[in-house]
């Protein structure tokens, strides 16, 4: 990534060396705040989320160079909370792991390259206490 923009409004902005538009985001005495968005140098979408004093808080997805969803999980002051979703190259699911601040808790599923369930495991504060 390359040069920064300030516009005036909060809000930065870089650009690649070939010109593609690289991240808009905002700073607060150094920490990130609010809306972010990257994108990968051959111009699709990298990366969405929101920050919050410099943590990520609420929707984070991440995506492939291709466009398709890499993962998304929801975070609620830095810490991971709620299901973590991954997906392989080709857009198939391929785990969902739940969080509850943090740890992982409940039901965790992955998948083949396929789509189609291999196991389940269960974690409770972290620890599996059940395989399927």
């Amino acid at each position: 990534v390359d040069p920064v923009v300030i516009d005036g409004t909060g809000k930065l902005k870089t650009t690649y060396n070939n010109g593609k538009f690289g991240t808009e985001y905002a700073e607060d005495n150094s920490l990130y705040e609010g809306a972010y968005k990257r994108m990968h140098s051959n111009g699709a979408l990298w990366v969405t989320g929101t920050y919050v004093h410099d943590e990520r808080d609420g929707l984070y997805t991440s995506y492939y160079t291709t466009g398709k969803k890499r993962y998304e999980a929801n975070y609620e002051m830095g810490r991971l909370n709620g299901i973590y979703t991954k997906y392989n190259q080709n857009g198939k699911l391929i785990s969902e792991v739940n969080y509850v601040q943090g740890t992982k808790e409940g039901v965790a599923k992955y998948y083949d390259l396929k789509g189609k369930l291999l196991y389940t495991l269960t974690y409770k504060d972290d620890v599996v206490v059940k395989v399927q």
